[in-house]
């Protein structure tokens, strides 16, 4: 009952979405006990226990809707998009799959670390999309193995591969080159979510021809950790093609509220965006 009342209270969008976050943060610490079947803006979405990102979306009803609210703009505003590929790279239990299933002609989505594919199959499997792909080994720079530390327990997406080689606990998964994945995959790329733990510009060094010729999208989570590993702003912007800006997606909000970037400042995910494409964010 207790568990009933404070989801209803939570999903209630009368309170402003950062008092949401602060309520949940502070009354479900632990996240939930056992699974959790939901309806997810109509699609059959089956959340994990005592993972953050499930916990979201059972008691809020979305996790990160910023993101979601960002994806639809691109495609109401982006003559053609929908007709295109979604690359979902990093796609954890699948919620931004499933999701870019009703928005895109085609969705590619990675998973590498195994208990995590099953659960993205599983939420894409419930639902019979048919123009969804899953691909179980993470994207970079060579087609390799490298050690992958698994995720902690409490948040399903913190996973991540290591590059250098040290003494680390972890299982050894297998990487591809994402130019080698779309060419044969004969697909058109018009947006790409990447969310993959600092290992970010490996993904867009093996997608850069993918990149120049497509001159897609590209929402990224752009938090301290994965700054560390461009080193700095210039670094950054030299992992995509020339031309692109970028915007910071405000936090805090449901909507898609693009903001300026700043490479010095708190963000927790970007919207990269090619030069043709210009006109309809800034």
């Amino acid at each position: 009952m207790a568990e009933r009342l404070l989801r209803r209270a939570l999903h209630c969008r009368l309170l402003p979405f950062a008092l949401r976050r602060k309520l949940l943060g502070w009354l479900v610490p632990h996240g939930l006990v056992g699974e959790r079947r939901v309806d997810l803006f109509g699609l059959d979405y089956l959340c994990a226990p005592a993972n953050l990102i499930d916990t979201y979306v059972y008691y809020t009803g979305m996790y990160e809707r910023n993101t979601l609210s960002c994806l639809q703009y691109c495609v109401k505003n982006i003559p053609g998009l929908s007709e295109q590929a979604f690359m979902d790279i990093g796609a954890n239990s699948g919620l931004f799959s499933i999701l870019g299933g009703r928005l895109f002609a085609t969705v590619l989505a990675f998973e590498p670390f195994p208990a995590i594919f099953f659960r993205l199959k599983s939420n894409v499997d419930r639902n019979s999309f048919s123009n969804i792909r899953l691909f179980s080994f993470g994207l970079g720079d060579e087609e390799t193995q490298l050690v992958f530390i698994p995720p902690k327990k409490d948040n399903m997406g913190t996973g991540y591969f290591v590059t250098e080689c040290a003494e680390v606990n972890g299982v050894v998964l297998p990487v591809r080159v994402g130019d080698a994945v779309t060419e044969a995959e004969a697909v058109t790329v018009g947006l790409v979510k990447i969310d993959v733990e600092g290992f970010e510009p490996h993904v867009l060094r093996g997608l850069r021809q993918t990149l120049e010729r497509d001159q897609p999208v590209i929402i990224m989570e752009l938090n301290r950790d994965t700054k560390k590993s461009f080193v700095n702003e210039e670094t950054f912007m030299n992992s995509l093609p020339r031309g692109y800006r970028v915007l910071a997606i405000r936090t805090k909000v449901e909507g898609f509220v693009p903001v300026a970037f700043d490479w010095a400042g708190k963000q927790e995910n970007i919207l990269a965006v090619p030069p043709h494409l210009a006109r309809i964010f800034f």
